[in-house]
């Protein structure tokens, strides 16, 4: 039987993951710049929370969870 946890508990623990009292990211060291990549290696970076721009040999890919519902080539574009 799953322990039952009280509302306001559950609450207390999402607020402490969230706000857990260090503040705001410190900004990036670099940014990419996709431009100066050679075509003859395998690079990529990191661009937000889930969000990674990857380079195989030339061939650029995207990735993006949020793509994954309206992206597709076999659904109709508007």
């Amino acid at each position: 039987m799953p322990a039952i946890v009280p509302r306001m508990v559950r609450f207390r623990l999402l607020w402490q993951m969230i706000f857990d009292g260090r503040g705001r990211p410190p900004p990036p060291a670099a940014r990419p710049d996709p431009a100066t990549w050679s075509d003859r290696a395998i690079t990529g970076s990191c661009l937000g929370h889930s969000t990674v721009l990857l380079n195989f040999f030339g061939v650029r890919v995207l990735t993006d969870p949020v793509f994954g519902g309206w992206a597709r080539e076999d659904k109709p574009r508007n």
